[in-house]
């Protein structure tokens, strides 16, 4: 025969039993609290998920605002470079003509170089006419005038001074 229980462990083995109605309640009732955990959760995460895509959303807005306003600057900014262009262009032009029209303004003009600058007054004519003497003219029109003399040659007509200065004379042309 077995042994006999004692009291104290007779209590604890009827404590300790439990009943499958009593497991399958419990089972239930943590059923029940994981569900309503899970669906909190759940709606938690969805609400982020609503506030994520609303996010993605107002980005997507701005960014083709963005595109539009980028592409309508593109299309002006090209509108400018066309006409930049086209303006540089008319520029050069306009250069080239105001270069060959003061060129020819000056075919008439002689530069004197060696000359103290403001020695002429305010009447360079008069200051040429009175103070430069017939030899001076003489000189002038022998050397920038001999028939064929060219260059070097056409210089060997002696110095030319004025107050003991030498200075040269040349057609004045504009600098290109």
């Amino acid at each position: 025969m077995p042994p006999r229980p004692s009291k104290t462990g007779e209590k604890a083995e009827s404590e300790a039993t439990i009943t499958k109605a009593d497991l399958i309640a419990s089972l239930a009732e943590l059923r029940s609290e994981l569900i309503s955990e899970l669906k909190t959760s759940f709606k938690e995460v969805n609400d982020k998920l609503d506030r994520i895509q609303e996010t993605v959303n107002s980005h997507d807005q701005h960014l083709t605002s963005l595109e539009e306003n980028g592409e309508s600057f593109h299309h002006c900014l090209e509108k400018v470079e066309d006409s930049h262009k086209r303006l540089h262009a008319e520029n050069e032009k306009i250069r080239a003509r105001l270069t060959e029209l003061e060129g020819r303004g000056r075919r008439s003009n002689i530069r004197l170089i060696g000359i103290p600058e403001g020695i002429e007054g305010p009447q360079p004519i008069l200051f040429f006419l009175n103070y430069c003497d017939m030899c001076l003219v003489m000189t002038l029109f022998r050397r920038h005038r001999k028939q064929g003399a060219r260059g070097r040659e056409a210089r060997k007509g002696g110095d030319l001074k004025y107050q003991n200065v030498l200075f040269s004379i040349y057609e004045d042309y504009p600098l290109t």
